[in-house]
């Protein structure tokens, strides 16, 4: 786990978040067939993005993706973004869904037939990204310390 100030993690959380929730809202739309308008996508990623920086602060998430590399001694970082994924994409795509279609049995039967393509969908965007986001987020904070990975 990259050793930085909590400045940059907020900065980095934030733009994490950011990617998540759109990629959410894109693939919730395509999946109920409404038309990806802005306002169709907005008001779904603003709600979603509210959740995960909410569940970013109560989940410890650094601490669990160094549990997870360190449970299976891997340097890979897969473990880690597979564990991000779940505790993170999981609640948040759900949270969202049923925020707006009602927290009912059919709802949580639905999101559970879309949720191996959601977990794809936000591990892929933790696997690609987390690097170059977090680069971002230490020079919008302006921080000078070394990231180590």
């Amino acid at each position: 786990m990259p050793q930085v100030n909590k400045k940059v993690m907020l900065m980095y959380t934030f733009l994490i978040d950011l990617a998540l929730c759109l990629g959410l809202s894109i693939l919730i739309n395509f999946f109920k067939h409404i038309p990806n308008s802005l306002m169709n996508i907005l008001v779904p990623t603003v709600v979603s993005f509210v959740i995960c920086f909410i569940l970013g602060f109560v989940i410890p998430i650094p601490k669990l993706a160094a549990w997870a590399d360190g449970l299976f001694n891997n340097q890979s970082h897969i473990p880690s973004n597979v564990a991000i994924a779940l505790a993170i994409g999981g609640p948040t795509s759900y949270l969202t869904v049923s925020i707006f279609a009602g927290f009912k049995l059919a709802v949580f039967m639905g999101w559970l037939k879309t949720f191996p393509l959601m977990f794809i969908l936000v591990y892929a965007i933790v696997a690609l990204l987390s690097k170059p986001l977090m680069k971002l987020a230490v020079k919008l904070v302006g921080d000078k310390t070394r990231i180590k990975s």
